[in-house]
């Protein structure tokens, strides 16, 4: 009998999602696209979950909701003054999108090696990064048909601290792709892969660099 066979570990994958009371399904809704991220409404409405994690998860609301207990889920949805601010960013929000369907510009498309739309989804180092994102941001409320196409690094733009004797040091955060739910989307089955977070009115970071990816 060959033992060595036999103690050979199985390895398997298990991905634990979270459910959440059909009074808060609108949170998973708003998490998964980044418009929240410049509205300071639906920023307090997600702080408001707890203010804590939001501190501790870079201001990722993703991460929020896969980390609050189920005892909190519950006194949320009971509380009458959290539905109610919930309802108005989630009208918000439907409002917002629905000028889509008015555009009539032609497409543009805008690359980019960085986007800095928000610091839960590190794609940026610095200026030039931000002034992508601000550029997203601001063609997305006039309502421009814009597609941003730039690179999806594996684990984020690096974290860079002081050492106490002056020196740097960098840091990567592992399971960053698995962290912030980003969604495949395929074309053509020839065509490359992409992963990309929602951004309202058609806006967004795209990557057909698998690579990258």
């Amino acid at each position: 009998m060959n033992y060595s066979e036999n103690l050979t570990p199985s390895w398997k994958s298990v991905m634990v999602t979270r459910h959440l009371p059909e009074q808060l399904a609108g949170l998973e809704m708003l998490c998964r696209n980044l418009w929240w991220c410049w509205n300071d409404d639906a920023k307090a409405l997600f702080k408001s979950i707890d203010a804590e994690l939001w501190h501790k998860s870079g201001h990722n609301p993703m991460e929020i909701l896969d980390k609050v207990s189920l005892k909190r889920y519950n006194e949320l949805a009971k509380d009458e003054d959290f539905l109610a601010r919930m309802n108005r960013v989630i009208n918000e929000f439907y409002t917002y999108m629905e000028k889509k369907n008015e555009r009539t510009e032609p497409s543009v498309a805008y690359f980019c090696m960085e986007y800095g739309l928000d610091t839960s989804l590190k794609i940026y180092s610095g200026g030039l990064g931000i002034l992508a994102g601000d550029y997203l941001k601001e063609t997305s409320d006039m309502n421009v048909n814009l597609v941003a196409i730039g690179l999806l690094y594996r684990y984020g733009y690096f974290t860079q601290r002081l050492h106490r004797t002056g020196l740097s040091q960098d840091s990567c955060r592992a399971g960053y792709r698995r962290r912030r739910r980003l969604e495949e989307r395929k074309h053509e089955p020839s065509w490359p892969h992409a992963l990309c977070p929602h951004l309202e009115s058609g806006s967004g970071p795209h990557g057909p660099l698998p690579s990258g990816y």
